[in-house]
């Protein structure tokens, strides 16, 4: 079962301690959940959600970087209206799985890790820890991989991308996450088993658990065995009641009604569908769903869209073209969301000329001295007599 993000009420000062509460900006909160479609600000299930200094990133509960997001992880996005724009406060990328890959089978375009069947089809991202392209045949036993994944039950999951993290598990510790339901518990060997996989716990981690319970298992896988460092119980949380709710699963129907990743849904008359009518709906249909909290866990579904392809579901056309060519080109430019801040647009500021007025000097009149002639007396030598 998916985890979901408690409700920003229950988030010291606000969502992401931002200080925003998302029923109160806009009036309401709003609530995403689906892959990482595009960055610039943040697309998910075809709807934009504006990323600024304040928001904050978790991966699998953990604080990050905004780098640590990458196309296809599956995200819960909390955000609040706020002038027209949707503000994303938190970004939650949550993994479905991480561990070591047991088996690969390239003709029914699946892999298995820590007993979770992984489906990947030809939209499945799938993506070396430096962002290279890989193919399904490049992934081999052994491997270590995160993989983001809808939930289609029984230990199934639809692949959303699927990131290779470490080539062999020789290659030291590396980290364990998996989500499940508790089927058995081994108190004499301090070990309980979720899923299908048997998981090293302590007496600890022991007290407070039931068989039957969806939990969430971190640790590390170690000398070939899978240890638990924490375990907690999978919460659901989509807000508080009356808060806004996009969200992309699969469809399963149950005693109490239609299920999606753990919600509960209220499909009535008012409901309205594209791509298909309340009598298409099955088990296992993909769809994606608005609706509003009604209380915690339940959604009132207002519409329902049947046939879609998450990664693809309302991105212009011209968009997602260009988001495949650079994409496949540079992924890793294109993955690093960026941070749009506004552009300050600086006045021309035109400096005054300055006059320096001529200053015209007098021409200065000297007279002219005429210097007075000497006349000299000549002077007679006297004659000699002989």
């Amino acid at each position: 079962m998916l985890s979901g993000f408690e409700s920003g009420r229950d988030i010291p000062g606000g969502i992401g301690g931002t200080g925003i509460d998302p029923g109160g900006i806009g009036g309401t909160g709003i609530t995403a959940l689906g892959p990482i479609q595009r960055f610039g600000s943040i697309y998910v299930n075809g709807r934009e959600y504006l990323l600024t200094p304040e928001t904050r990133y978790l991966v699998d509960g953990a604080k990050r970087p905004a780098s640590a997001l990458h196309l296809g992880d599956l995200v819960i996005v909390q955000a609040a209206a706020f002038h027209g724009k949707t503000i994303a406060a938190l970004v939650h990328v949550q993994h479905a799985v991480i561990g070591p890959i047991s088996q690969t089978d390239v003709a029914a375009g699946q892999i298995t890790v820590l007993g979770q069947t992984i489906h990947l089809n030809s939209d499945t991202l799938i993506r070396a820890s430096g962002s290279l392209t890989l193919s399904l045949a490049d992934l081999r036993v052994g491997n270590v991989v995160a993989v983001s994944a809808l939930p289609q039950g029984h230990a199934q999951w639809q692949a959303l991308r699927v990131t290779r993290i470490a080539t062999g598990v020789a290659l030291g510790r590396v980290p364990l996450l998996m989500r499940g339901r508790i089927e058995m518990i081994d108190s004499a060997k301090d070990r309980l088993r979720l899923g299908r996989v048997w998981l090293n716990t302590n007496e600890h981690m022991l007290q407070d658990v039931v068989v039957g319970q969806e939990m969430i298992a971190t640790g590390s896988y170690q000398d070939g065995h899978p240890n638990v460092h924490t375990l907690r119980p999978a919460h659901l949380g989509l807000g508080s009641v009356g808060d806004r709710v996009y969200l992309v699963g699969y469809l399963h129907q149950t005693p109490q009604g239609w299920r999606s990743n753990g919600f509960l849904l209220r499909i009535g008359a008012d409901t309205r569908f594209v791509g298909g009518s309340a009598e298409s709906l099955h088990t296992g249909a993909l769809a994606v769903m608005d609706g509003h909290v009604e209380k915690p866990g339940e959604v009132i579904v207002d519409r329902v869209v049947l046939g879609v392809i998450p990664v693809r579901y309302g991105i212009p056309q011209l968009m997602h073209g260009a988001e495949e060519t650079g994409h496949r080109a540079t992924e890793t430019a294109i993955e690093r969301p960026e941070i749009v801040r506004p552009e300050m647009q600086r006045p021309e500021i035109m400096r005054p000329e300055i006059m320096r007025p001529q200053i015209q000097r007098p021409q200065i009149m000297r007279p002219e001295v005429q210097r007075p002639q000497i006349t000299r007396p000549q002077i007679q030598q006297p004659q000699m007599m002989p």
